[in-house]
């Protein structure tokens, strides 16, 4: 029986040893990445994306009327998923859902504004720092 359980632990720091089943660790809190938004019929827009504590914020969408936002971050083991709603008194509601995989940042943001209208962009960044640096 001793040896049974000894073989099981014997097997888990194998396994952990060597990274399988491992999922992303990291926080998104303190990163900034620089990109651009594409779509809604506009020319490509250069863009800012920060992640502040536990709160979202794009410079671009920031000046349209949309404040920071809280997010909700999801490990995986591919890369760090996250989600965040912007609701602007003026601007309407904006949705991101995006992905950080090593330095490359991409995201959907859907605009719905007061009018019941939803626009699509795409949002296409590099990590530009994280905390300590």
């Amino acid at each position: 029986m001793n040896c049974r359980i000894g073989f099981v632990f014997l097997l888990l720091g194998i396994i952990s040893a060597t990274g399988f089943g491992q999922r992303h660790t990291e926080d998104l809190g303190g990163m900034t990445f620089a990109g651009t938004v594409t779509g809604g019929g506009e020319e490509a827009i250069a863009d800012t994306v920060l992640f502040v504590g536990c709160q979202f914020a794009s410079k671009h969408f920031g000046k349209s009327g949309f404040p920071k936002a809280c997010y909700v971050m999801t490990n995986t083991e591919e890369a760090i998923r996250f989600e965040v709603e912007s609701v602007g008194k003026e601007s309407g509601t904006v949705r991101w859902k995006g992905r950080v995989k090593g330095e490359e940042m991409e995201a959907i943001a859907l605009v719905k504004n007061r009018e019941g209208k939803t626009i699509e962009y795409e949002f296409h960044g590099r990590k530009l720092s994280a905390k300590g640096e």
